[in-house]
């Protein structure tokens, strides 16, 4: 993603079959999914052994901001939650100068 986001170009295996059921099998699933909704689009693509390999690349600036703006919010979803857990421990821990500070 953080290549897609700098504007460079990514070559996947895209399966063309897919269906939303499938979407949790794997994590290359993803790509198809975002290419068939329109998150993606195909720069360049060639088949290899049946297989279908596409170069891709964001379709837009809209496209590129509103990812930029997802990987900011799970950055800061992650930020809260290390700073929740770690509150947590401290009430476990009976650490009350590290829970006040939380």
């Amino acid at each position: 993603m953080e290549q897609l986001i700098q504007g460079d170009v990514i070559e996947k295996i895209v399966n063309e079959d897919i269906f939303i059921a499938e979407i949790d099998r794997g994590t290359e699933s993803v790509w198809s999914f975002l290419l068939f909704s329109g998150y993606l689009k195909v720069v360049k693509k060639r088949r290899n052994e049946g297989e279908l390999h596409c170069n891709l690349s964001i379709p837009n600036k809209e496209v590129n901001y509103l990812y930029r703006q997802i990987i900011l919010s799970w950055f800061r979803e992650s930020i809260n939650n290390d700073q929740f857990n770690t509150m947590l421990k401290s009430l476990v821990t009976g650490d009350i100068k590290l829970l006040e500070r939380y």
